[in-house]
């Protein structure tokens, strides 16, 4: 299964020509006075090197520098630690000047605070500068796995309950399972302890548990080598021919469980500071570079603009509160 490496309509492409416009004529006009940017500018990573974070960043930094009205680079910085929360923290208490950003797991983030974790603060008082990526989920089984549809789901669970293997209980995979279980009224143990998601797709390939929820991106390589198989995606029409998605299940909450990677600055972050980072990651993510790296890899941009971004969030933000005495159980 590949997926497609730029997600784009009509209004986003409207959008991002008129904010690479309006932001590159701004940050140029601002340059002028205030000199941004002046020096390299540090990229945040909230995990080690080697993720999905880590290669979303790393392909879109020197496309970004290339992007920017000043000879800079834009240097990538994995700092680890906390679930994400480290480098949050960092990015909190960072002097507003531009120069350093950070990508965020932005609903992980949301579940860390609702859980009490070590996040001192509510992620929307950071200034959303645009959004890298937004992967869907899907339901997954072992290829040969008798399970076809959420109806034999459906149906075990009222014999037993059904096992989903998932990552640890502060990573968004988990999340979307207490959810989409939920919302899909299919009974549920659910089964951690495993290392992302490979590690996960093999326990559902050895026969550890029944299924999984994970990204689309994060199950293609084993779904295109028919090792697992795809009974339904959240998306609200599947792009995977034959499984059943939020459409057709009649449930429209389930295209809202997604995974973001937006990307942000500290709090109070300057309007043409802003415009220009914003107009600068927008037109790296149209470098043909970048869009033929996301198609090899089978990810999937989705490039936002800043008030778009910010936007997002507050629906995410909204979405994950509605469900805190669900996700707050575990």
């Amino acid at each position: 299964m590949r997926r497609t490496g730029l997600m784009l309509n009509r209004r986003q492409l409207i959008a991002s020509a008129g904010l690479i416009g309006a932001g590159t004529l701004l940050g140029t006009r601002h340059a002028a006075a205030a000199g941004f940017p002046e020096r390299d500018i540090t990229f945040m990573i909230p995990y080690p090197p080697g993720g999905a974070y880590d290669e979303y960043v790393r392909a879109i930094a020197q496309p970004m520098a290339k992007a920017l009205p000043s000879k800079v680079s834009v240097v990538p910085d994995n700092v680890a630690g906390a679930g994400g929360a480290r480098a949050a923290n960092i990015l909190y208490r960072a002097k507003p000047d531009g120069y350093t950003i950070s990508v965020l797991n932005a609903v992980g983030l949301l579940l860390l605070k609702l859980k009490g974790g070590t996040i001192g603060f509510n992620i929307n008082e950071l200034t959303w500068i645009g959004n890298l990526a937004r992967d869907q989920y899907a339901l997954v089984v072992a290829e040969k796995s008798k399970i076809r549809s959420i109806a034999d789901l459906q149906k075990m669970s009222r014999a037993r309950p059904v096992k989903f293997i998932a990552p640890g209980p502060q990573t968004t995979s988990y999340a979307a399972t207490l959810i989409g279980t939920h919302l899909l009224d299919i009974r549920k143990e659910v089964i951690t302890g495993y290392r992302g998601a490979s590690a996960s797709l093999v326990a559902v390939m050895r026969g550890d548990g029944d299924a999984a929820i994970l990204t689309l991106p994060a199950v293609s390589q084993m779904v295109a080598g028919k090792l697992i198989r795809v009974v339904a995606t959240f998306e609200k029409t599947s792009s995977i021919k034959g499984a059943e998605d939020a459409t057709t299940l009649n449930k429209p909450d389930l295209a809202q469980i997604i995974e973001l990677r937006p990307v942000a600055g500290p709090a109070h972050l300057a309007p043409d500071v802003t415009a220009t980072l914003s107009a600068a990651l927008i037109k790296a993510m149209h470098d043909p570079g970048v869009t033929g790296w996301a198609q090899k890899a089978g990810a999937t941009l989705d490039p936002l603009s800043a008030e778009e971004t910010t936007r997002l969030m507050h629906e995410q933000s909204a979405f994950i509160k509605r469900w805190a005495g669900l996700l707050s159980q575990t």
